[in-house]
């Protein structure tokens, strides 16, 4: 990977340093997460590379065209992947638990579709569910235990 490309995600950064650049054929799935699809590419060339958003209107899409990757438009937070299960060998996404009621549930459905050998890579803030944040910028304090 281009050292110029991996300054320009600053904060993303951290999660693509835990893909080992390969030439091997893989799969990998981004969720929510298409500012990804660039780097990952570069990182892993010959990779399947699967990007899951809840809306492509909200997605660049001419910003892509030039990156080999197949859409899928899901709300992954409320519905079932459409994929195979022991399907990817890597799951990555910035923040997938910050919006997640449950995400001890997101992460064991997620699961479902890795190999045994796969990896899922995101970030978390230690806040159990993010209506916490909103209730706690707006002077609410309802939640005295806020981490799973």
């Amino acid at each position: 990977m281009d050292v110029t490309n991996a300054q320009k995600l600053n904060k993303e950064d951290r999660l693509l340093q835990f893909i080992i650049p390969s030439q091997e054929r893989c799969r990998v799935l981004l969720v929510e997460s298409p500012e990804y699809l660039t780097y990952v590419r570069e990182l892993l060339p010959q990779a399947e590379i699967h990007c899951v958003v809840s809306d492509l209107q909200d997605v660049p899409l001419d910003s892509y065209a030039k990156v080999d990757v197949q859409w899928t438009e899901l709300n992954y937070l409320q519905e079932r992947l459409t994929f195979a299960q022991k399907y990817f060998d890597i799951i990555l996404g910035e923040n997938l638990l910050a919006q997640a009621g449950n995400p001890q549930d997101i992460l064991t459905g997620l699961g479902l579709y890795l190999k045994d050998t796969g990896s899922l890579i995101t970030s978390f803030i230690n806040v159990r569910y993010w209506q916490v944040m909103v209730d706690l910028l707006q002077g609410h304090f309802y939640h005295v235990c806020s981490h799973v």
